[in-house]
């Protein structure tokens, strides 16, 4: 299976490097989700808010923390699709391309300072997962996600709901996004303690 997708194989990459020293696998069907305007906002999103008024060189973004957590997809599922063998038989191709991108799309719908406004409550901002949908559902990002990876964007939405709220039933997949220990954590308890020069663990 790992052979029928290009982001596991492989084959005709193109790598990206973020901090601390990481490739991320690029292919072309990535680079266009990367390029689509939903996607190039999150360059402009401080992954830790205001923490870099103390942490002067935690200004790292919501962008390079997306590649980071598609980047450990890539390195978990090629590992679990090679050794698990229950797993690889039990998991479609589309399964396997809708957690890829949602992996990439999990912060999307996040503007600055999102869980800061959110924990206020207010009314007139919508919360941030209602916003992903929007933007993976209803814009350029659709068309590619439909185009190029031929899955339904509103799938992808939908695993990504269902990371916040528990979705309806249990899936590994889900729980690797979102979970006790999961590919997101992973990647930001690393990223941001690099970036705030404060040590983890």
């Amino acid at each position: 299976m790992i052979d029928t997708i290009p982001e596991l194989n492989g084959a005709g990459l193109q790598l990206l490097r973020i901090p601390a020293e990481v490739d991320v696998p690029l292919t072309g069907r990535v680079v266009q989700i990367l390029d689509t305007p939903s996607m190039q906002r999150l360059r402009r999103i401080s992954q830790l808010g205001l923490v870099s008024y103390v942490y002067p060189g935690a200004v790292h973004t919501r962008f390079e923390h997306s590649l980071g957590v598609y980047r450990l997809a890539c390195l978990t599922l090629r590992h679990l699709l090679a050794n698990e063998s229950v797993l690889a038989s039990s998991t479609t191709t589309d399964e396997i391309k809708i957690f890829l991108l949602a992996a990439l799309l999990h912060d999307i719908g996040h503007w600055p300072y999102c869980h800061a406004i959110e924990d206020l409550r207010l009314a007139e901002f919508p919360r941030h997962e209602e916003l992903a949908r929007t933007l993976i559902c209803d814009s350029p990002l659709a068309v590619v996600i439909e185009r190029e990876w031929s899955v339904e964007p509103a799938r992808v939405a939908e695993l990504i709901a269902s990371t916040r709220d528990g979705g309806a039933e249990p899936s590994v997949l889900r729980s690797l996004l979102s979970g006790p220990v999961d590919i997101d954590k992973l990647d930001y308890l690393q990223r941001d303690s690099l970036h705030a020069g404060v040590p983890y663990g």
